[in-house]
């Protein structure tokens, strides 16, 4: 496989910052005194900590943008008492308006049957999550599963694009992300925990949207440091 890899720019007309929000850690909510367009909740975050059976904007009170994650990376963390069904009924039943796949980053294999288990089970539109690590075997295969769908979600690049910017990491990351969007190119790109405003600045050439929890940190100093 050749080394090279062209990154294609395109400015996106409407980039958007998911805000992270947590049900276990007490966190304010913003969006009851200005507007916050999109809002990112996790659905193993609420099968430990909400057992309301209401959806999630009746939870919230809130009439913006909900983009439910799954809780791949606890899995990554370390966390081993996932059950896909039980977030799978939680993805149903919330009706966020997207929902990502629970992937596993720390086996391929695993990622598959995974997603599989989405395409027979899920009565809901769903977002393959993909590793910015997966193999071209893999890559391929993913884009057979399901074929083009409206957004994928790239996991894993935490650790990459942790604030300070490192900016030889940075362009791994950009490599990576134009790899993966070859598989999908009418596809939107949603990049999972995304730190840094000049990271989120050169993502936004090439990608959809971001998530963020590090507004919670922030809020504690009054500090406010994202677009918009």
């Amino acid at each position: 496989m050749s080394r090279h890899v062209e990154i294609k720019i395109s400015m996106i007309n409407s980039p958007s910052i998911f805000i992270g929000y947590s049900f276990g850690r007490g966190n304010p909510r913003p969006w009851e005194y200005f507007k916050i367009p999109h809002l990112m909740v996790n659905g193993y975050d609420i099968l430990k900590y909400e057992t309301s059976t209401k959806t999630i904007h009746d939870i919230l009170a809130y009439k913006g943008h909900v983009f439910c994650d799954s809780g791949g990376w606890q899995i990554i963390q370390g966390v081993k008492n996932i059950n896909i069904g039980e977030i799978i009924n939680l993805q149903s039943r919330l009706k966020a308006d997207y929902n990502a796949v629970l992937d596993n980053g720390l086996d391929e294999k695993k990622n598959l049957t995974n997603l599989r288990k989405y395409v027979k089970y899920a009565d809901f539109d769903f977002i393959p999550v993909i590793p910015y690590d997966t193999s071209e075997k893999t890559l391929k295969k993913i884009s057979q599963i399901v074929e083009n769908p409206t957004m994928i979600g790239i996991g894993k690049l935490v650790p990459i694009l942790k604030p300070p910017t490192d900016y030889a990491k940075l362009k791994t990351a950009l490599y990576s992300i134009n790899r993966i969007k070859n598989y999908f190119p009418n596809s939107k790109i949603h990049i999972f925990g995304a730190g840094g405003l000049n990271t989120v600045l050169i993502l936004f050439m090439i990608i959809d949207s971001v998530d963020t929890t590090s507004w919670i940190h922030d809020a504690r100093y009054g500090k406010i440091r994202l677009l918009g």
